[in-house]
């Protein structure tokens, strides 16, 4: 059996390294697309990259709905200006390449954005029916 070189040994482990993430080179890995299978936790924190920190209301809105989202106002609570309510319904049929790593039960998310001033975003909730174990 022949020895491999370093070289060669370096080379065949970085390709299957490259092979074994999902052939990443081709993998969408962008952010753009709200991934229906995770956590409330971790929603929270795909959302937080999309709306920052006093975003304005009507450019947060415009970005869930790019994003599958359907949203309406909604009787603000005390000390709020504005509530909308954003919502995001399981697909109604799953092609059967997803099949099995689609969930049995359809999960429904409900992003609340809440504004003090009418214009700006001052708090995001994030929730998701049924609830998750983490939260």
């Amino acid at each position: 059996m022949p020895q491999l070189s370093r070289f060669h040994a370096l080379s065949l482990l970085l390709l299957l390294l490259l092979a074994q993430g999902g052939v990443a080179t081709g993998a969408d890995t962008s952010d753009d697309t709200f991934h229906t299978q995770q956590s409330a936790r971790e929603a929270r924190q795909q959302l937080a990259g999309w709306i920052p920190a006093a975003m304005g209301l009507e450019a947060a809105i415009k970005t869930l709905q790019s994003r599958g989202f359907t949203c309406r106002a909604m009787q603000p609570a005390a000390g709020l200006r504005s509530s909308t309510l954003c919502t995001l319904e399981p697909i109604a049929e799953v092609p059967p390449a997803q099949q099995l790593a689609t969930s049995v039960t359809p999960i429904h998310w409900f992003v609340t954005l809440d504004s003090m001033d009418g214009t700006t975003i001052s708090n995001v909730l994030v929730g998701r029916s049924p609830k998750d174990i983490a939260g």
